[in-house]
């Protein structure tokens, strides 16, 4: 029988001889980096489903009860190989551990078997695909014409930057950022304030929407905006690259805080860092889409009403978002391959993986988790800023109206 091992950071080692079942259950962040079977995502919903209705024993104690037939093995083996899910427990290829003595000889590979057999292709994550969702549905309704589905549209935003909202304020109140905060060191003991900053700035928006959404429905339908920019004013496609990225983006933030405050150990913080991972890597495909497409149509230019410095502001800012938007997916890629652990993709892991080099993922850790921030930051400040200065200041509607119905 194939047995099931403990791995770290894809290198073979001795089971841990305090492995508890609860440790067990929650430990299946890590990813393999040659020649193993990663199950660990598909086994942990089955312990959290079955943990839910009992103790972790109990829970246990039902799994082991399942029949285990050895014969479907090599399939399971076959199947595994072509999707790479990542964990902290996997099927070995190699009869090189034992199942540990706390837990019920073959409960976890019959628990594997069991999933595999019943569900051999749920692998997306929901969280990744929920945000997803958000983004093309803004997309979509922001720039629609009927104005009933505008006003939709900021309701729906509004509703997504209230569960922000609320999940910062549960973070607060459950004690994660207080646990968090006694043994973090460094600039990582400024993140669940950087996380409360943005719900109070959340909490100013969402009214902001919800007045924006009125007045849509006070404003006559437009006409669908051509599929290519004109002279005056960005295109459809344009357009929906714009918003759909800006959703993504706005959601990747606090995703990404989450990751870093939640413990190693935390269900939810494996649910964050595959939508974090995953939306990432859709942000990055979207930015050489939207620049390839500018290529094809170019951008309507400023407004001639613009100072010198206004128009030096508005490139460079622009000019920095990009480089910035590339940077974060890209940076936070090169940490994960350099510590050889493959990237997720809603729920399917790319196996890309490098030698692990502590000075390359130094630097990229750096990159993604104080440069690109600090500079996301003001440039987003300017950029909106911006916006907000000619559309309620200088009163020059038309230039909002070039990226929104």
């Amino acid at each position: 029988m194939t047995p099931l091992c403990w791995l770290s950071e894809g290198k073979k080692c001795p089971i841990p001889a305090d492995l508890s079942s609860d440790e067990a259950k929650q430990a299946f962040h890590k990813f393999p980096s040659r020649g193993l079977c990663a199950l660990g995502a598909k086994i942990s919903r089955a312990w959290r489903r079955a943990a839910s209705r009992g103790t972790a024993g109990e829970a246990s104690d039902r799994i082991a009860r399942r029949p285990f037939d050895p014969k479907p093995s090599r399939r399971i083996l076959s199947a595994c190989q072509k999707r790479s899910l990542g964990a902290d427990l996997y099927l070995s290829v190699e009869d090189k551990c034992d199942v540990p003595s706390q837990l019920p000889p073959g409960w976890g590979l019959a628990a594997t078997y069991r999933l595999l057999a019943l569900r051999p292709y749920e692998t997306r994550e929901p969280m990744a695909f929920g945000y997803l969702l958000l983004a093309l549905v803004l997309a979509f309704t922001l720039n629609h014409p009927n104005r009933f589905v505008r006003a939709m549209g900021a309701l729906i935003a509004a509703i997504g930057l209230f569960m922000i909202v609320i999940s910062i304020v549960l973070a607060n109140a459950d004690g994660t950022f207080a646990a968090f905060s006694e043994g973090a060191s460094g600039l990582d003991v400024h993140e669940p304030l950087i996380l409360n900053v943005q719900a109070v700035a959340a909490s100013i928006a969402i009214p902001f929407l919800l007045w924006a959404g009125w007045t849509q429905l006070r404003r006559p339908a437009v006409e669908t905006p051509p599929l290519r920019n004109s002279t005056r004013a960005f295109g459809l496609v344009s357009r929906s690259l714009h918003w759909g990225m800006a959703v993504m983006i706005f959601c990747l933030i606090p995703i990404g805080l989450f990751v870093s405050v939640l413990p190693k150990s935390s269900t939810d913080r494996a649910a964050f860092l595959s939508a974090h991972q995953s939306l990432g890597l859709t942000v990055l495909a979207l930015v050489f889409v939207r620049l390839v497409w500018l290529g094809m149509s170019p951008a309507p230019a400023l407004s001639a009403g613009l100072t010198s410095w206004d128009r030096f502001l508005a490139l460079s800012t622009r000019a920095c978002l990009y480089l910035i938007v590339i940077g974060f997916p890209l940076s936070g890629f090169l940490v994960n391959v350099f510590q050889a652990e493959p990237v997720d993709l809603y729920g399917w892991a790319i196996p890309l993986t490098f030698a692990p080099d502590a000075r390359i993922t130094a630097l990229a850790s750096a990159a993604h988790a104080v440069v690109l921030p600090l500079a996301f930051y003001a440039a987003i400040f300017a950029h909106v800023g911006a916006v907000m200065k000619h559309h309620f200041i200088d009163r020059r509607v038309d230039e909002i109206r070039r990226m929104i119905a």
